[in-house]
């Protein structure tokens, strides 16, 4: 059949050569995400994904010389790997947690060959070189500022440290320019952190 263009061969009974299986096998390793709801905790957001009150009661205490627990951000990822069951019914143990602890520093755990959590903390490297933003006032400072990136904390402050010597009003024009530098990093990985307004001028 398949030779002329058929989807599959012809159908056949089962023969005595073929057992039942009586239960389904499972995976020997689970890969899932967990996060961190508004409502949760760090352990809740485990035990949803299926990690044993032990295991996540260990993961907690493992993790809290490195971290406050308690001040991780709703919507952190969790990445984890789960074992094969000891037995039927039983849950499955945790052998990887791996998340981001920190802007500069991610948190592994890991079961090593003796059967114990171990944390291993990995440093992210920052480049903390500050950010300068120049532009021309045009209608409006702030719009033209928050156009060009600036949070709109900063240009508050970049406001309110220039206004007791300068009336926007009267004295600042649209061919006017501005510039701002502000603390910046950039993480290895990509991802950016604006910090305070470090120096204002028009």
């Amino acid at each position: 059949p398949l030779a002329e263009g058929g989807h599959m061969g012809p159908a056949a009974a089962p023969t005595a050569l073929v057992q039942p299986l009586a239960e389904a096998p499972e995976r020997p390793r689970l890969e899932l995400v967990a996060e961190l709801r508004e409502i949760d905790s760090f352990g809740a957001a485990l035990r949803r994904a299926g990690v044993s009150n032990t295991d996540s009661a260990a993961a907690a205490d493992l993790i809290a010389p490195h971290i406050d627990i308690a001040a991780l951000q709703p919507g952190t990822e969790f990445a984890l790997v789960l074992g094969r069951r000891p037995g039927k019914g039983k849950p499955r143990p945790l052998e990887e947690l791996s998340f981001r602890a920190a802007f500069d520093l991610r948190l592994d755990l890991v079961r090593g060959k003796d059967g114990e959590l171990r944390a291993r903390p990995v440093p992210i490297r920052i480049d903390e070189t500050p950010l300068r933003i120049s532009g021309m006032v045009g209608d409006s400072l702030y719009k033209s500022a928050r156009a060009n990136g600036v949070s709109s904390r900063v240009v508050a402050n970049f406001i309110r440290a220039m206004s007791p010597r300068l009336n926007f009003q009267r004295n600042v024009y649209a061919s006017d320019r501005y510039d701002i530098v502000v603390e910046h990093k950039v993480a290895e990985t990509g991802e950016e952190q604006t910090g305070d307004l470090l120096y204002a001028r028009v």
